[in-house]
C-alpha cells in the first residue's frame, strides 16, 4: 500500500477531528488527533508499516511531554504504575517510553484512537505532579 493509499484508508475510517498527514521520510503517516495534553498541546500519533501489518505509536511523545514539563528525570514508582495501568486498561504496549500497538490493516483506525486516548490519559494522570 502506498503512503497515499494508507492516508486515504486511515482518513476514511477515523472519526471527525482526526487529520492524517504524510511524513516525507519513509512510509509513515502522522495522525493529528482532537485530543490534547493538559497544557493544550495536540496529541499526535504515527502509523508505520511493519511486517504483516502496522505499528501505531506516539514515538515517546506522551512521556516526553511530561518530562519536558517536569524537573524530575524519572517517573516515581507510583507514576510508573499509573502509566502501566492506563496502558493495560487501553490494551496498548509501553516499551522504551513509547506507547504503541501493532495491528492488522482492518484494526488500524481503532488502534489509532486507542493509542491516542492512552497518550492523553497518561498525560492527565501525570499532570497533577506539574505546575502548569
Amino acid at each position: 500500500m502506498t503512503t497515499a493509499n494508507l492516508l486515504k484508508s486511515i482518513s476514511d475510517k477515523l472519526p471527525s477531528g482526526y487529520k492524517c498527514l504524510p511524513i516525507p521520510q519513509g512510509d509513515k503517516v502522522q495522525v493529528r488527533t482532537p485530543l490534547q495534553y493538559p497544557d493544550g498541546d495536540i496529541v499526535d500519533v504515527f502509523v508505520q508499516r511493519q511486517q504483516g501489518g502496522y505499528l501505531v505509536t506516539d514515538y515517546g511523545d506522551g512521556l516526553g511531554w511530561y518530562r519536558s514539563q517536569s524537573i524530575e528525570v524519572r517517573l516515581s514508582e507510583q507514576q510508573r504504575q499509573q502509566v502501566e495501568g492506563v496502558c493495560q486498561s487501553m490494551e496498548v504496549e509501553l516499551s522504551l517510553g513509547c506507547i504503541s500497538l501493532s495491528c492488522e490493516p482492518k484494526a488500524l483506525a481503532d488502534s489509532v484512537c486507542r493509542v491516542a486516548r492512552a497518550v492523553a490519559q497518561v498525560s492527565e494522570r501525570l499532570a497533577p505532579n506539574l505546575c502548569l
